[in-house]
């Protein structure tokens, strides 16, 4: 009878021994399944403006929403589309991306007062072939959601981020932060760890600037994590990194296997980087635009395994960014209020500035330009500015030498078919000369009684007292 318990005991055994054989089989053959997992393309991208306060009720000082969004158009469009780049979505806000894509198409005359075509890429490209679409909601003011349930095509959502935390918020948070917090939730994401994964590529794509560095599934619901660092952005923090989160096929939003992506950036904003000219703004923009444009035209290539950018390319799109500084240092918008190339332009022989001058400003300084040469290069083909060379150092000056724009212009407004400066200058000039209270010609007696330091007599051609719409004065007891 004792047999049975050892030949009980043999199996047990012969079983454990197995087991971790087997336990290593099924391991490897779920690694090999995760293997095969291609990266899903991002056929369409949602984008929203981005610079917001975290209640998205302000941007920066002296710079509106049409500014914001014309900004964000010139870096999204500054190169020339190709196959891997995506159909901009662009998320509804009352019109303004429509008006301000509309103003960049639109042909301005050369000897229009007001000339703001810095920054311009192939626009009729990107028109022609129906690149941008629109999202139109009803008149109630419906936002766009993050995520749409039955999206027609791999989509990919802009979440407009928090430049000091590189968080997603928290259940009370206001704005958009709120939304993709909510819908990430609700498909089982960890929060959490999406934003240490951000802080971690942060920190690796600041060392490898202008290049994609990838995490292969760093935390449970993604595929992937990819981000690029652009040091055109500027000097802020938290603002020249973007991200893309690649879902797992099981934990898309909304349950849809279209919804294959997230973007993650940030801009700045009066709130976390104060005192910035409406100038270092609107540069910073249209460098995140084109950096998140690049992204995921790398990001496309890698999951069609084509080939990365060469050197060639990434050298074009590099003086794509310079033009588009130069251009707007040299634009009326910007010497309209910024004195540095204001003053330095003042006195100069025809307009004409040394590229020097232009290199040391602080913004060029992140863009890495060692010799003139380089700029004189990328402005070789611009529009807004011209360029020579002499004596072996070169020169930029405004294009045809257009001369300096007024440094204040005050704002005008039209009124019966004409232009005024200001239609109640008049008005209070007029108000602050007449010796005569007009409560006392009105109502017939003073409130302030003896204390009023008015005249208490009827105005020339004003009506008497008690006619009118005044009330009669009082009798006399």
């Amino acid at each position: 009878m004792a047999a049975a318990p050892e030949a009980g005991t043999a199996a047990a055994a012969e079983a454990a021994a197995k087991a971790p054989e087997n336990s290593q089989a099924a391991g490897d053959a779920a690694a090999a399944t995760e293997e095969k997992v291609p990266l899903p393309p991002i056929r369409r991208l949602r984008v929203c403006l981005l610079g917001g306060t975290p209640d998205g009720c302000a941007f920066q000082t002296g710079v509106g929403k049409s500014d914001v969004a014309s900004a964000l158009l010139r870096g999204l469009t500054a190169d020339r589309p190709g196959e891997a780049d995506p159909i901009l979505d662009l998320a509804f806000d009352y019109g303004v991306f429509e008006r301000a894509w509309w103003e960049l198409l639109k042909e301005v005359p050369e000897d229009s007062p007001v000339i703001d075509r810095w920054g311009l890429g192939p626009l009729s490209v990107w028109d022609v072939e129906g690149r941008l679409r629109y999202d139109r909601r009803g008149p109630g003011g419906e936002g766009t959601p993050p995520f749409e349930s039955d999206p027609a095509e791999e989509c990919a959502s802009l979440c407009a981020g928090s430049a000091a935390k590189l968080h997603f918020g928290h259940k009370r948070s206001p704005g958009i932060l709120r939304a993709f917090r909510e819908s990430l939730i609700a498909q089982g994401q960890d929060v959490a760890a999406l934003e240490a994964v951000q802080q971690e590529l942060h920190a690796a794509s600041k060392e490898r600037p202008r290049e994609l560095v990838r995490l292969k599934r760093p935390c449970p619901g993604l595929l992937a994590a990819f981000a690029r660092f652009s040091p055109e952005v500027g000097d802020l923090p938290g603002c020249g990194v973007a991200f893309i989160h690649v879902f797992e096929p099981d934990s898309r939003p909304l349950g849809s296997q279209r919804n294959v992506a997230m973007l993650y950036a940030a801009a700045p904003n009066s709130w976390t980087h104060r005192g910035q000219a409406p100038g270092n703004f609107l540069l910073a923009l249209t460098a995140a635009g084109s950096n998140i444009a690049r992204l995921v035209r790398e990001y496309n290539r890698l999951a069609a395994d084509q080939p990365a950018p060469e050197a060639w390319e990434r050298a074009m799109w590099w003086q794509n960014d310079l033009r588009a500084q130069v251009e707007y240092y040299f634009c009326d918008k910007s010497l309209r209020t910024e004195r540095y190339f204001r003053e330095a332009v003042v006195g100069k022989e025809d307009g004409w500035l040394d590229m020097e001058t232009v290199k040391a400003h602080p913004r060029m300084v992140h863009c890495g330009v060692a010799v003139p040469e380089e700029l004189l290069d990328a402005l070789k083909d611009s529009k807004c500015v011209d360029t020579k060379a002499e004596d072996g150092k070169g020169f930029v000056r405004r294009a045809g030498g257009k001369p300096l724009p007024n440094l204040e212009e005050p704002r005008k407004r039209r009124y019966g078919g004409g232009e005024v400066a200001n239609p109640w200058a008049k008005r209070r000039q007029s108000n602050s000369d007449d010796p005569t209270c007009w409560d006392f010609v009105r109502r017939g007696v003073c409130p302030r009684g003896d204390r009023c330091k008015y005249v208490h007599a009827a105005a020339a051609g004003a009506a008497p007292p008690g006619d009118g719409d005044g009330a009669a004065p009082a009798q006399p007891g």
